[in-house]
């Protein structure tokens, strides 16, 4: 039973406790169309009963013995040298990724799926790093915004949230940058570097084409801006998830 159990932990699949190899074959049939990676459950079904049979011979002729851990090498081992592929669709790359680090098996699917690192990095020194962002439930309706001011350190400065009633996203984005900078300012911020997963905002503030029903509270920072080091630039959303955080809160 050990060494079932040793498989299945490769596919995060529990022993179900079976009453005869009839009803585990039955039963590992119809998990098969419930994995992602169906061609190794399938090969390993033939491969385990046979390194068991086997396994029961060379005791019983021979006098050899072999360990719950030499036969999953074996198992792993058969299981690698099948050319398989894989069927169905893949739900996650952390299933894919995992079963096949755990079998030893390197495989690439047809498709495979593009895999992005996405983390927040800290400012530079003498820099502070303002993550902002807004949102409207469905557009218009219930906005809000929120962000957070951190160092070069990473330690937080400040931060902040509003509610703004009925809104667009677009509004309720710029809101959350004027409200953002106003931070910067007041915590004296030498030198700016603003993020938003917002490619239209991050782009509006690049050319200067500032929306009308947001341009004096613009004007107004102005003056703060041109004194310092400032920049802006577009992140994914898994790097803003504090002022994410805050804006649906």
């Amino acid at each position: 039973m050990e060494i079932w159990k040793l498989f299945m932990d490769c596919f995060g699949v529990l022993w179900p406790n079976p009453n005869d190899l009839h009803q585990l074959a039955l039963w590992w049939s119809r998990k098969h169309r419930a994995l992602s990676v169906k061609d190794p459950w399938t090969i390993g079904l033939v491969a385990i009963a046979d390194n068991i049979w086997r396994a029961r011979n060379a005791r019983y002729h021979n006098g050899i013995i072999h360990s719950t851990l030499q036969l999953f090498e074996n198992i792993k081992r058969e299981v690698h040298l099948v050319n398989f592929g894989l069927q169905g669709v893949i739900n996650t790359t952390c299933n894919l990724l995992c079963c096949c680090h755990h079998l030893g098996i390197n495989v690439t699917p047809k498709n495979p799926p593009l895999m992005l690192e996405v983390i927040w990095c800290k400012p530079p020194r003498g820099w502070y790093k303002l993550n902002v962002d807004g949102c409207s439930l469905g557009n218009p309706r219930k906005a809000g915004a929120g962000g957070v001011l951190r160092d070069q350190r990473g330690a937080t400065v400040g931060s902040f949230k509003s509610f703004l009633d009925v809104e667009l996203s677009y509004f309720a984005e710029f809101n959350a940058l004027i409200e953002g900078i106003l931070l910067a300012k007041e915590k004296k911020a030498p030198s700016l570097w603003i993020e938003s997963d917002s490619i239209a905002i991050v782009l509006a503030v690049q050319v200067r084409s500032i929306p009308w029903y947001i341009y004096q509270d613009w004007i107004s920072c102005l003056s703060f801006l041109n004194s310092i080091n400032l920049k802006i630039t577009h992140c994914f959303r898994e790097a803003n998830i504090v002022a994410d955080f805050l804006v649906s809160r």
